[in-house]
């Protein structure tokens, strides 16, 4: 019985707090839930460095051996292949995800608060055999690293 009551004294506190920050307009719906979603970069056509211009205005990401992609040599199928993007870089602030074959180069992006050693999991589409590309992005620059992921005839996208 004991435990009922707590169960709905701290609900009852959660759900007043909740209220009083949306009351006052310090919390909204959109803050509390949602990130600005990067629709230029998504909508940027075929070409990565497009891509990586309008999500941080510059392309020039230099090659960095403290990125690792893991993803498999040969995908069973390219509707779905899954890959680990590891970063042991200081204050990343984004990780985004390329596959340069697909139409739409850019399948993924992630933002962090200032994270040390931020890794990602995730599945993605791939079109063809090509470079699966990790952009990490941090308070020094941008940095990437690359691995080529072969597709079956007949890809995903």
């Amino acid at each position: 019985m004991n435990t009922i009551r707590r169960m709905l004294l701290k609900g009852t506190a959660a759900g007043a707090v909740l209220a009083a920050g949306v009351g006052t307009g310090l919390l909204t719906i959109k803050n509390a839930f949602a990130a600005a979603w990067p629709q230029n970069a998504f909508a940027s056509g075929s070409d990565q460095e497009d891509a990586l211009e309008a999500l941080h205005q510059r392309a020039d990401a230099s090659t960095d051996d403290r990125i690792t992609i893991e993803a498999p040599d040969t995908a069973e199928n390219g509707a779905s292949v899954p890959i680990t993007v590891n970063a042991a870089i200081d204050d990343i602030q984004s990780i985004s995800v390329f596959s340069e074959k697909n139409d739409v180069p850019l399948v993924a992006h992630y933002e962090f608060l200032g994270e040390n050693h931020a890794y990602v999991s995730t599945r993605i589409k791939m079109a063809d055999t090509g470079n699966v590309t990790a952009v990490v992005k941090s308070g020094n620059g941008l940095y990437k690293a690359s691995r080529s992921v072969n597709v079956p005839v007949g890809g995903a996208c």
